[in-house]
């Protein structure tokens, strides 16, 4: 997998989340040449979403959307194969999760907390200690950031 396309995504979502924004599909498969398949695209993508969180908490591929607003089917199959509890309380058991009014329960709230992540990680990296200084760490209502003393952030979101 080419590991400078992760990069360029999650920097992409991660712009979108700052700004409290989504991207088109559009936009994400314009960053492919034509030759690359619709399974690597998905494969980077989802590289991409891990990056920046764990999926288990959010993932960051709920930033994308289709033309109604909604991501489109990968986000909602990742999401109930990483999070099947909380896809069944909205989708329920039997569902076909076709419905767009209980996909937007799903989308609503893991955009409104992506967006509140990303307030932190911008908050974390403001918080960032100079090189050679004692590891740091921080935690607020949004989640908490650790800084170790080689310089890398670890981060989760408040659940």
């Amino acid at each position: 997998m080419d590991h400078t396309k992760v990069t360029e995504i999650a920097g992409m979502l991660q712009r979108a989340a700052t700004r409290r924004t989504v991207v088109g599909y559009q936009r994400f498969h314009g960053m492919f040449s034509m030759n690359e398949s619709i399974d690597y695209r998905y494969r980077v993508l989802e590289e991409a979403a891990k990056a920046l969180c764990d999926p288990t908490l959010l993932d960051y591929g709920c930033l994308m959307a289709l033309a109604n607003g909604l991501p489109g089917d990968d986000f909602f199959l990742r999401f109930k194969r990483l999070r099947p509890a909380e896809y069944a309380a909205v989708m329920g058991y039997s569902s076909s999760g076709r419905s767009n009014k209980k996909r937007r329960q799903i989308a609503e709230p893991e955009r409104s907390r992506i967006y509140e992540h990303a307030v932190l990680i911008e908050g974390c990296r403001a918080y960032r200690p100079a090189p050679g200084n004692a590891a740091r760490s921080s935690t607020s209502e949004r989640g908490s950031c650790v800084w170790t003393q080689s310089g890398q952030m670890s981060h989760s979101p408040s659940p």
